[in-house]
């Protein structure tokens, strides 16, 4: 068990030896923890990492106060950027570009143009 190994649930080990609860070892989500330091048997922590209670992968920093899972807040992030990302190519596509409505008018206008005079140029070979 060379790797670090972090908690991704709240643990509790020991028990109380009277109603004071010296004994009993808390650990909050993402510290890193070992057999050792929780004073539990090998086999006890191996079956903890088999459950998914302890991760070798390290327990994502959440926003104060968020209540749901890793996995739940790693969706709302997606979806949220996904969110931008169309906003922003809403905003590039329609971008103003700096010209005047005349420009763009005139701009409009030669298009046609161009694609006549193409045509008289196929017409005329």
């Amino acid at each position: 068990m060379a790797d670090t190994y972090y908690a991704w649930s709240e643990i509790q080990v020991g028990t109380p030896a009277d109603e004071s609860e010296e004994k009993v070892k808390k650990v909050k989500q993402g510290e890193t923890v070992s057999a050792s330091s929780l004073g539990i048997p090998d086999e006890e922590f191996e079956s903890l990492v088999e459950s998914g209670a302890i991760k070798t992968e390290e327990y994502p920093e959440l926003p104060e106060g968020y209540t749901g899972s890793p996995a739940q807040y790693a969706q709302e992030k997606a979806a949220a950027q996904a969110q931008l990302d169309e906003a922003q190519a809403f905003l590039d596509m329609n971008q103003d570009d700096g010209k005047t409505e005349e420009e763009k008018a005139e701009a409009a206008a030669a298009k046609p143009s161009a694609t006549k005079a193409s045509s008289k140029t196929d017409s005329e070979k």
